[in-house]
């Protein structure tokens, strides 16, 4: 018999949330789910029934990427490149 430990049946989903129709996603806080499913129940029971949303974001922290260092590094360079700025 396959025992599921606990640490493998729980998943960190992210929740975001809009409040306007020209408002950006915020991203609100961190909850413990089995899935997907659960997770938006939670979100909504949790969140949405304290705040004024239009819109909820509830997405596997695993599925979120961030930047990498060399990544960072590039995209810091390119933004402060202002050699075309120069005139001879």
């Amino acid at each position: 018999m396959y025992v599921v430990k606990e640490s493998d049946f729980y998943q960190v989903y992210e929740v975001f949330s809009r409040r306007g129709n020209k408002a950006a996603m915020q991203h609100q806080f961190s909850l413990l789910a089995p899935n997907h499913e659960m997770a938006m129940i939670m979100a909504q029971e949790n969140f949405m029934r304290r705040e004024d949303v239009i819109d909820i974001w509830v997405v596997k922290q695993s599925d979120v990427r961030k930047m990498t260092s060399e990544e960072r590094q590039t995209w810091t360079n390119r933004i402060d490149n202002k050699d075309y700025r120069t005139t001879i």
